[in-house]
């Protein structure tokens, strides 16, 4: 880096109130060092946080929500700190009120201070002094034009005239401004590329040996002024759109998209347990007829003659038959079928959608 810049990050107070490091500089002037406008600041911190995200130095996981939710407070509070007694924000503030450590680093890391406006370089003022030559020149055309034996001899300018589109009031100090910084930017990429190759910057291209820079494609304004006495001036501010699309492709928002996998699920069952079940066979009681002597009640079935002989003198001389049952009636239990186990459905086999994670569509990141 060009060691004859100052470290913009020393500012510490109002550059109305005080020289840089505190005290003005020899010979009683006090250097001019200007604080950038609290969006333009902010804008830039969030595009370095969103480069960061992409090269793994702030956590991916980090949208651009959470990285606004923690950038703007701090922004907040460092200008609303300026505005009441005067402290100009620093990189070295930011990092210390940042709940963010990995997000106050990039800030301190950041190629230019974005809290303090960057200084034209020379290239950067010889770019701005060749578009105000060409934005003359193009006027000149103009005037010329109208004068002509085709044009209109009020004074006014033919349709379709270069610089019909003129603004009332001068030169657009806001877009000279955009334009200076643009170059500026340029200066610091041709500065840190000098070991080899030329870094080319919106529309203009910066070599360390000599290089061209051109001023007509974007890397500047075109203004163009005719005067007070009745001109027009023209202002084409290409370089504030250049910047604004640098700016917007420099930050990448992930468009993640969910990676997935399918999980089969085996169908479920439950065991039910079925009994035996039995039938009820009913058996009538069991009789016989049975030879019984009336005297002694003895059961001679079959023995009668030789009971009757044996004990005809003790009185047993006759007989009677009797119906004896022989076995109770009874039931018996039969088998009709034998217990059994039956697998029962509980829930059908089904695939599953499982997100393994996420993928962005267009730089391949995962998280």
């Amino acid at each position: 880096m060009d060691e004859t810049r100052m470290d913009e990050t020393e500012v510490l107070n109002r550059p109305e109130d005080a020289g840089v490091g505190g005290g003005p500089k020899p010979g009683g002037k006090t250097p001019k060092v200007v604080v950038r406008p609290r969006d333009k600041a902010q804008r830039d911190i969030l595009a370095a946080v969103a480069k960061a995200r992409e090269t793994g130095a702030v956590s991916p996981e980090l949208s651009d929500g959470d990285v606004a939710g923690i950038v703007t407070p701090v922004i907040d509070a460092l200008y609303d700190a300026y505005e009441e007694d005067g402290t100009a924000p620093t990189r070295d503030a930011f990092a210390e009120r940042c709940v963010s450590e990995d997000v106050g680093n990039v800030v301190l890391t950041m190629g230019s201070d974005p809290f303090v406006a960057r200084r034209p370089g020379r290239r950067a003022v010889a770019a701005i002094c060749a578009g105000c030559a060409l934005a003359l020149a193009v006027a000149c055309g103009g005037v010329a034009l109208s004068l002509s034996p085709g044009g209109d001899p009020s004074g006014g300018e033919a349709e379709g005239a270069p610089g019909a589109a003129v603004a009332d009031g001068g030169v657009d100090t806001e877009a000279v401004e955009e334009a200076a910084e643009e170059a500026s930017r340029a200066e610091s990429a041709a500065q840190t590329g000098q070991d080899g190759g030329s870094v080319t910057s919106t529309g203009g291209a910066a070599s360390p040996s000599g290089g061209s820079t051109s001023s007509s494609s974007g890397s500047s304004s075109s203004i163009s002024s005719a005067g007070s006495t009745g001109g027009s001036s023209s202002t084409s501010s290409s370089s504030s759109g250049s910047g604004s699309s640098s700016s917007s492709s420099a930050t990448h928002t992930h468009n993640w998209v969910a990676q997935t996998t399918t999980v089969h699920h085996d169908a479920v069952y439950k065991t039910v347990h079925h009994d035996a079940t039995y039938t009820t066979v009913h058996h009538d009681a069991v009789t016989e007829d049975r030879t019984i002597c009336n005297n002694c009640g003895a059961d001679i079935t079959g023995n009668v003659d030789a009971h009757m002989k044996a004990n005809i003198l003790n009185g047993c001389g006759s007989y009677s038959i009797k119906t004896v049952v022989v076995q109770a009636a009874w039931d018996e239990q039969v088998l009709a079928s034998a217990a059994w186990d039956e697998q029962v459905l509980v829930s059908a086999a089904w695939d599953e959608t499982v997100t393994t994670g996420y993928k962005c569509s267009e730089c391949g990141a995962t998280k």
